[in-house]
């Protein structure tokens, strides 16, 4: 089952990122909890700002793609 992550990074962008249960749990609990946490990017290596589990959806993860 995928799960969607949603995140904010600090350059300003936002967007969902298919993940599994388990990594989407443990990146939104890392950034509640303060821990810095980059997502790799076409312009380099950002931090997430803000990080939360949207739950298990029914989409085929190679259709989804993050946007601002």
């Amino acid at each position: 089952m995928i799960w969607m992550l949603y995140v904010i990074l600090t350059n300003g962008e936002a967007g969902p990122v298919p993940a599994s249960q388990h990594v989407c749990q443990l990146m939104a609990a890392a950034v509640r909890a303060g821990e810095r946490v980059e997502a790799d990017t076409d312009f380099g290596r950002v931090t997430i700002r803000a990080a939360s589990c949207l739950g298990p959806v029914a989409v085929e993860p190679c259709e989804v793609e993050a946007t601002s």
